[in-house]
């Protein structure tokens, strides 16, 4: 069988044990039944959990008694009103003295004058019910003063006024004393005040530069910690002082946060501390605080940026149009001047008003590609037709804009006409310049050649012989003209070096090529006693121009050149590059050295690395032909850390 229920009343007739004395004591309410006089006749329920007593105690007694106001409840009106339902609520008042609002529900029984008239009431605790209440309207109150505070944000305005009028709101709400707000300048690292109430002066004039520290702010963050304002580390150490005397060492801060992201803070007085549901509305306020600072950095930015921005289009030297479906959107004021219109003149009208009549198609094809969007970018010259008539010859850089929800093309639009001036003087003054250059080399260096002539023959043992002092002009005269010879040779190596084109390179191989170098070092220098050994491989080559032998001949000549020593020696030497991809010829010698001062001056045009006489230009063209085959030079001691026992030249270049 399944058992029975507990609290059951027990099976059979009705058991009025069981209701009074298990079933009633077991309600929340008190039941009372009062009489014609107020008197109560039973008393029942949670009797002891609500009054604090027996209900044997309160038999006989006035209901009154009860009352904390004093005042009784009118059974005759209750009477009066027949079977209709009393309600009603009132102050109740404990054993022990305590009171608590309790609620009543009754009804009149009896009928006419077949017995004596009664009142039952059923009494309640309203205690929760009110505080329940109470916290709804709390937090209706606090939702409505949310809700003002964020329609006031949305509808912006003057940052300080809003500011002003959040504080405000803020400290009426939630009952502060003082409070000021500070927001966070990230460019400048440094809080500013935007708004304060009942704050001290000296508090504030601590406040109005507080140095910004994005790292320490994001660790509070981080930590869910805020230090009250005699904690803050920003604040100098008076400032706790400060806030003593002026009552304000109770002051709190909390964060304006905005996703994650310190832009201010709040310091506040409470007049009592904060409940947690009134923190929960701070923490609220506080985030429509920051948003309103948010909004404010964001509209300078975008202010600052149109100045910015507008400083920079109509200061532009090119001229900047924005035109869409076919008519000027916008123009500068750069680009008016450049066509002899004003700005008022072109915007608004179609773009063809600019066009020559013959350029339309050509030019309107390039404007339909950008905004169908076939060729989002272009760079294209053309000319555009002046409000004169005249021709101006200009460079178009357009590329495929959004604008206003369309598709637009953006022009930036260069004069070419200064361009195109100096493009036909540079042609002009090359070939002046190829001219002197054929004359020089050509013309002069027959002359040069001639001259040497005729003082080779008034030297030849078939004429008399002339006298000391004119045999020394006459070598002299020699000496420079060969000087002069060698320079037009220079010179005609760096034009030809100048026109060298790199698609014309082919594989050379380089053990023959730096034996005949080596070859014309010997002829050159054959009253010269020196050494030289060469170790390059047949399968080395290296791709480049025919003068590349030029190279080797410059660095071997100057190895035996600049040595003074009595045992000249030199070695020549391939390995393969770093990379692989190149050869690296090595040039080294047991001459004086160059000094790590000179190192990077020899390269230099005119630029000498020892007494000996020559013209400087000698290995500013050798690093002219390297770099013009894509290779790289340097130079380095032959024993590292010691300049005096020789140089050692790397070149390298492309394998072939």
């Amino acid at each position: 069988m399944p058992p029975a229920k507990k609290n059951l009343p027990p099976a059979g007739p009705f058991d009025a044990g069981w209701l009074f004395g298990e079933a009633l004591p077991r309600l929340r309410e008190v039941l009372f039944v009062l009489d014609r006089d107020g008197r109560i006749e039973f008393a029942g329920g949670a009797t002891p959990a609500l009054l604090g007593c027996a209900a044997a105690e309160l038999v006989g007694q006035p209901f009154a008694s009860l009352l904390a106001d004093g005042e009784a409840i009118d059974i005759q009106e209750a009477e009066r009103k027949g079977a209709a339902r009393l309600e009603t609520r009132t102050t109740i008042r404990r054993k022990n003295g305590e009171t608590f609002a309790a609620g009543f529900i009754g009804a009149p029984a009896g009928r006419g004058g077949k017995g004596p008239r009664r009142l039952i009431l059923a009494m309640r605790d309203l205690t929760e019910e009110m505080e329940m209440q109470e916290a709804l309207a709390r937090r209706n109150e606090q939702l409505a003063t949310l809700g003002r505070i964020s329609a006031l944000v949305a509808e912006g305005g003057d940052f300080a006024a809003l500011m002003e009028r959040l504080l405000a709101i803020v400290m009426q709400t939630l009952e502060f004393r003082a409070a000021f707000a500070i927001s966070f300048d990230r460019r400048s690292a440094t809080g500013k005040l935007a708004a304060h109430r009942g704050t001290p002066k000296e508090i504030l004039a601590l406040a109005g530069q507080l140095p910004y520290d994005p790292a320490w702010l994001q660790s509070c963050v981080r930590e869910h910690r805020t230090p009250p304002l005699v904690e803050w580390p920003s604040f100098p150490p008076e400032t706790k002082e400060i806030a003593v005397r002026r009552q304000m060492e109770g002051s709190e801060a909390a964060l304006l946060l905005s996703k994650g992201q310190v832009l201010g803070v709040l310091f506040y007085t409470p007049v009592q501390p904060l409940s947690a549901q009134a923190h929960a509305l701070l923490d609220a306020i506080a985030g429509q605080m920051a948003l309103a600072i948010e909004k404010n950095q964001l509209l300078q930015e975008l202010r600052e940026s149109q100045r910015k921005y507008g400083s920079l289009v109509e200061g532009a030297n090119d001229g900047i149009m924005i035109s869409q479906g076919g008519v000027f959107k916008f123009v500068n004021k750069k680009l008016a001047d450049m066509l002899g219109f004003t700005v008022s003149d072109l915007v608004g009208g179609p773009i063809t008003r600019t066009m020559f009549p013959d350029d339309a198609p050509d030019l309107l094809g390039h404007y339909r590609q950008r905004v169908t969007g076939r060729v989002p970018r272009e760079i294209y010259q053309a000319r555009l037709r002046m409000r004169s008539g005249r021709e101006l010859p200009v460079e178009f850089n357009a590329v495929t804009i959004e604008y206003d929800g369309e598709p637009a093309s953006l022009s930036f639009v260069r004069d070419l006409s200064e361009r195109l001036r100096l493009q036909s003087e540079i042609v002009i003054e090359k070939e002046t310049a190829e001219l002197y250059n054929d004359v020089l080399t050509h013309d002069v260096s027959n002359l040069l050649h001639t001259i040497l002539g005729n003082l080779d023959l008034l030297g030849d043992a078939a004429m008399a012989r002339l006298p000391a002092m004119r045999e020394q002009h006459r070598q002299k005269a020699i000496a420079n003209a060969r000087r002069c010879a060698t320079l037009i040779d220079r010179v005609r190596d760096l034009m030809m070096i100048r026109h060298l084109n790199p698609e014309s390179f082919t594989p050379l191989p380089l053990a023959p090529m730096l034996h005949d170098a080596l070859d014309v070092v010997r002829e050159q220098f054959r009253d010269v006693n020196f050494t030289a050994r060469i170790a390059a491989q047949p399968n080395q080559h290296i791709l480049g121009h025919q003068l590349a032998g030029q190279i080797f001949i410059n660095l071997m000549s100057n190895a035996v050149r600049h040595n003074s020593k009595k045992d000249k020696s030199l070695k020549i030497s391939v390995a393969d590059g770093p990379d692989g991809r190149t050869w690296e010829i090595a040039v080294e010698d047991t001459g004086d050295g160059i000094d790590d001062a000179l190192k990077e001056k020899i390269f230099q045009r005119f630029g000498r690395f020892s007494k000996t006489s020559g013209l400087g230009l000698g290995m500013n063209i050798v690093k002219a032909l390297v770099e013009v085959m894509g290779g790289t030079i340097r130079v380095e001691d032959r024993v590292a850390g010691q300049p005096g026992e020789g140089a050692r030249f790397v070149v390298a270049l492309p394998k072939g």
